[in-house]
């Protein structure tokens, strides 16, 4: 056997770790596929495929002579026939199983699951695995793989006999899963992340458990599950299907992009809590840029609070490169119709300069304008936001929109610090410019506990429940910003301007009575 790579890429390591699928494998749920006669032959392969995807480095480029054109599904057909076997008082009980993802260990977004009996597709299916064409695959097995994946398909057919009797429908607690795909500009150093600006783009998806008793009021607690990495082509192609298969036939991709002091795994786990409050499908892919993940670093002299802010705001600027590409990546796929950009604190520095400064990202977005730029809690000095940042978007995007607080203490310390205005940040009567609508989230409900909303920083999105249901349900879905009063989510205090009120965001199906 080939010597270890150090490099540890493809998730390749030195031994054994038990896997998030192992919870699936040990369950009842899991019996009725174990007991299926085709299900032998789908675990060899799914072996076999998943075995080349994380071999070592040397061994792709000795045996991929060029990336698949693209992935396919391991197991849709076998989960189908089993979906049509289910005796109907059950398949409402499998319907929310795998609507609530909580086959996640195992699975990742596949092609619809059809009910037989119904109008049209239920739930978007998980399956087990997307893997490269097998045409690519199974030759640059190594022998050792083969060897797993034989003695696999020969142990699974040993279940049946022991559970062979349909199990009854469970009444258990369930945790729903959700995939955020992510792109990222951060280097690796032997598979763990760094501080480091990468020289390529890194493309995944994380999958993700979550736990929550309230949704907008509550806690929202995140755990990784798993990441997998795509090249740009399967990564693109995967978004292009999911934005186009959406339930409400509204198309719709979010891309974020986070702020200052956030690592990749925190940019995942801020994202993923933003896109669960939102109850919202559609994908939410964030951009990771090479932010402090503590938002701390060694102080030196004359800088003792500003240092990590400083350095996390000259990786912004050197970031702008890798955000145009991901968005000219994006566009002629999604098309810019279809995406909703949101740029988080300091995350508005990288999109703002990029959005005014680089001419091809310039001229690709006035030829397919996004649907609505955002800005919430904007840490970018007020007037170059209003006189550079602003007129840029405008051209840009069908709407904008600045999400701004008085009561932000985040932006009250990057004001002490740079001694100038944040345009987040709101000290004094505020007025729109033209073709912007500004919104107040002071009094917005906020995910917070008693302690944070003493001595919290009111400057997080992820727990901002009244503005994720404006960002999301009201600006991209093309409903009159009057509907914001409607609903009684917010007043109208002057000409382009809103203030959000303390009222808990409504169930959504209301919000329809405000389309255009």
């Amino acid at each position: 056997m080939a010597s270890p790579d150090s490099t540890r890429d493809f998730e390749s390591v030195a031994t054994s770790q038990l896997h998030m699928k192992a919870n699936f494998f040990a369950s009842r749920e899991a019996w009725t596929l174990f007991a299926r006669a085709d299900w032998a032959e789908l675990s060899a392969e799914f072996a076999q495929l998943r075995l080349a995807q994380v071999q070592r480095r040397s061994a792709v480029n000795a045996t991929f002579q060029d990336y698949p054109e693209a992935m396919r599904d391991v197991g849709g057909e076998v989960l189908q026939r089993w979906h049509d076997e289910l005796q109907a008082a059950e398949r409402p009980y499998w319907t929310e199983l795998v609507a609530r993802r909580t086959l996640a260990g195992v699975c990742v977004p596949a092609a619809p699951l059809v009910d037989q009996d119904a109008t049209g597709p239920l739930v978007q299916a998980l399956i087990l695995t997307r893997a490269p064409d097998r045409r690519h695959a199974r030759g640059a097995l190594p022998r050792v793989g083969r060897f797993v994946a034989a003695v696999l398909a020969m142990l699974v057919p040993l279940v049946p006999p022991c559970c062979s009797r349909r199990p009854a429908v469970p009444a258990i607690a369930r945790s729903p899963v959700d995939t955020l795909w992510y792109v990222s500009v951060r280097a690796r150093e032997e598979g763990r992340d760094t501080r480091r600006l990468a020289d390529s783009l890194e493309y995944g998806f994380v999958v993700s458990v979550v736990q929550s008793d309230d949704v907008l009021g509550g806690a929202v607690e995140i755990t990784v599950a798993d990441s997998v990495r795509l090249t740009r082509e399967v990564f693109v192609e995967q978004l292009r299907a999911r934005t186009g298969s959406a339930p409400t036939g509204d198309s719709l991709l979010i891309l974020y992009v986070h702020g200052f002091g956030t690592s990749l795994h925190e940019a995942w786990e801020h994202a993923a809590q933003a896109q669960v409050r939102s109850r919202s499908p559609v994908p939410w892919v964030v951009f990771c840029w090479p932010a402090r993940g503590s938002g701390v670093t060694w102080p030196s002299a004359g800088q003792i609070f500003s240092r990590s802010y400083r350095d996390d705001s000259a990786a912004a600027v050197e970031s702008r490169p890798a955000f145009s590409r991901t968005l000219r990546d994006l566009l002629p796929a999604i098309g810019g119709h279809r995406m909703l950009l949101v740029a988080h604190s300091m995350g508005s520095q990288l999109v703002g300069e990029s959005l005014a400064g680089d001419p091809d990202l310039q001229a690709a977005l006035v030829r397919d304008p996004l649907r609505a730029i955002a800005f919430f809690a904007p840490d970018v000095e007020v007037w170059r936001f209003r006189d550079l940042v602003l007129p840029a978007a405008r051209r840009m995007a069908g709407r904008v929109i600045v999400y701004a607080s008085s009561d932000d203490r985040m932006l009250a310390l990057s004001r002490a610090s740079n001694g100038s205005e944040r345009a987040g940040l709101i000290r004094g009567p505020v007025t729109a410019p033209a073709g912007v609508e500004m919104v107040d989230v002071t009094e917005g409900q906020a995910a917070e506990s008693q302690l944070q909303r003493i001595f919290g920083s009111h400057h997080a999105l992820r727990r901002a429940s009244a503005a994720l249901f404006d960002l999301v349900h009201v600006v991209p879905r093309r409903r009159d910003p009057t509907c914001r009063v409607t609903l009684g989510m917010a007043t109208l205090v002057d000409q382009g301007v809103w203030r959000l009120t303390s009222r808990r965001p409504p169930p959504l199906s209301p919000a329809g009575a405000c389309l255009r």
